[in-house]
């Protein structure tokens, strides 16, 4: 950086008078020379710089701490699209409009004042500009605006948003209470069907469609196989599941633990793992970008902590999803670019064009915060949606009273995260992988539900997850109510249950448990007359061999190679041969001389 002689030689006398003034220094010589020395003089007084430090606006000041804390400066853009511009006027302009008695910003303010200059610099991208404070005034600013600039900044004044809420939507959708059902679903469904997952986190098709049947309706505007690899990537941070190969299981304390946790200590336990997560990004997961693996980095979690510091400011009204992001683009429109460099980031769309600088603002950073306020925090249960009148179209958002918990639990310091909110799976207790042959929890103090001599059981809301979740390991989810959740028994659901070694025995005690002994006789019969018929037939594909004569069966059966492959007879002419062994028997009727 030059020093402030040298920053103030490159200045017509005009303008010298004009930071003369500004500063309250008399330029007594005509002479540039001599003016640009006396003025340099006079402006690294540590008297004159204290004295004028001590008048700025709290918005110069806000600047000027922003510069001292990036080694006196930053790159012009970065700089002019946070603080403010300066108008370009020539000298006659300039004696005309008298711009440094009504500064249209921070930066014009500081400019006039002798406080900013401009260069140009080589960086690694090529030439750029920059706003600099000469490095012999520096540490004179740095020495007082420190102090200054503390009781400001303490205050919260800098970069607040203002938004003023919207009407209320024609349509909405609530989100309370979609984070755990959907959580305790996925627990069910991975435990009961143990699915195949593709090396893109998706599932086969047939267990992406019956995961779609349990799982609650997707976002009109949002894709249910994201919403499912967001929720797996946050049961995997909290080690609630475990992947082993292409399958994944839950991961039997851990889920046991959350199962059985209070409501919000569930909800916070994967709210807190966003918040802090490194694996997922959620920028690389906007659908209409395509970030390339070039070598740039992104911080998620800081930038999580921006946008999650605007929304505490909001109120519980309703908000205009394209007002935030204008407002936040106003406010601080580098709140995922910390360096305000919008060139080294490659980002695509969805059709392979680059999306390189400020001017692709809106569909960069402006994409992320629509995800964010449409997808993930709905997921989270943090915000309601509104929708348009067609339902299909996110256009507005209100902070849900579950979600005021979240983000002012949020604001507090990063390090203190060993509160007694929240189930820290990770170090509280052992992991072991579930296995399907678990019995039926016997100890848990079950809520009452109702048994219908139909084989319809009705499971309070305020049941807990985890008696539903034994439930749901031998009955077929029928409905979802807000005050109840209803499941059928079925000779399917039972026959399952069957296989996966849990026994009618268990399967009826928790019944009588949970029902509080009133279990109907019919139900009780019925599930028993179900155990004894599972597994009493058996279907298996076969070929038929025909025979022209009866004693043939007698006369094929005497051979060695042939008669193994000969299981039943069906008749007296005809033999039962397995689907897999036809080609064999095939082969050696032919070398017997039976077939041609």
């Amino acid at each position: 950086m030059k020093t402030l002689y040298q920053s103030l030689l490159d200045y017509e006398m005009a303008l010298l008078r004009v930071i003369a003034d500004c500063r309250h220094v008399a330029l007594n010589t005509p002479n540039h020379a001599k003016a640009v020395r006396q003025l340099a003089e006079a402006l690294v007084s540590p008297a004159t710089t204290a004295i004028t430090l001590s008048a700025l606006p709290d918005e110069e000041l806000t600047a000027l701490q922003f510069l001292v804390n990036h080694q006196g400066q930053a790159e012009f853009g970065h700089f002019t699209r946070r603080y403010g511009s300066v108008r370009s006027m020539g000298m006659a302009r300039l004696n005309r409009k008298k711009p440094w008695l009504n500064p249209i910003s921070a930066v014009e303010g500081l400019w006039y004042k002798g406080f900013i200059y401009r260069s140009f610099q080589v960086t690694e991208q090529g030439g750029a500009e920059f706003i600099y404070i000469p490095r012999d005034l520096l540490p004179l600013v740095q020495l007082h605006v420190d102090e200054l600039a503390a009781s400001l900044l303490d205050s919260g004044q800098p970069n607040r948003l203002t938004l003023e809420p919207t009407t209320e939507p024609a349509h909405h959708i609530d989100t309370t209470g979609r984070l755990q059902e959907n959580i305790f679903n996925l627990l069910v469904f991975l435990q009961t069907r143990n699915p195949k997952w593709l090396s893109n986190e998706q599932l086969i098709p047939d267990d992406e469609a019956r995961l779609e049947q349990r799982l609650l309706p997707a976002l009109p505007f949002a894709s249910l196989s994201q919403e499912t690899a967001f929720l797996v990537t946050m049961m995997q941070e909290t080690r609630l599941l475990n992947k082993v190969s292409n399958h994944v299981k839950p991961n039997r304390q851990p889920a046991r633990d959350w199962l059985t946790a209070p409501s919000h200590t569930q909800r916070q336990m994967i709210q807190r793992a966003w918040q802090d997560s490194l694996t997922w990004n959620d920028l690389w997961r906007v659908p209409s970008l395509k970030p390339q693996p070039t070598g740039w980095e992104n911080d998620s979690r800081s930038t999580r902590r921006a946008v999650l510091e605007y929304l505490n400011h909001l109120s519980d009204d309703w908000f205009s999803i394209d007002e935030f992001i204008i407002a936040l683009k106003q406010v601080s429109p580098d709140f995922q670019r910390p360096d305000g460099d919008y060139d080294k980031w490659y980002i695509q769309d969805e059709y392979g064009n680059f999306l390189m600088g400020f001017v692709n603002w809106e569909l960069v950073e402006g994409a992320l915060l629509r995800y964010l306020l449409t997808q993930i925090l709905p997921w989270l249960g943090v915000l309601d949606v509104g929708l348009d009148k067609s339902r299909t179209e996110p256009v507005a958002f209100r902070i849900t009273p579950t979600g005021r918990e979240f983000l002012a639990q949020a604001m507090k310091d990063d390090e203190d995260e060993d509160g007694d909110q929240t189930v820290d799976a990770e170090s509280t207790v052992e992991t072991t992988t579930a296995t399907a042959t678990e019995k039926i929890d016997e100890t848990t103090d079950l809520l009452p539900i109702q048994i219908g001599e139909d084989f319809r059981i009705q499971v309070p809301r305020s049941a807990s997850l985890f008696d539903r979740f034994q439930l749901a390991r031998f009955a077929a989810l029928y409905d979802r109510k807000p005050e109840q959740v209803s499941y059928y028994l079925t000779p399917r659901s039972i026959a399952k249950a069957l296989r996966n070694r849990i026994t009618i025995e268990q399967i009826l005690a928790f019944l009588r448990r949970a029902s509080h002994n009133h279990l109907p006789d019919t139900v009780v019969n019925g599930l028993q007359n179900w155990a004894k018929r599972w597994q009493s037939v058996r279907l298996q594909p076969v070929v038929l061999l025909h025979l022209r004569e009866p004693h043939l069966i007698h006369e094929l059966r005497q051979y060695p190679d042939l008669e193994p492959y000969l299981t039943e007879n069906l008749s007296d002419q005809t033999i039962a041969v397995p689907v897999e062994q036809a080609k064999t028997v095939e082969r050696l009727l032919v070398e017997l001389g039976y077939l041609a």
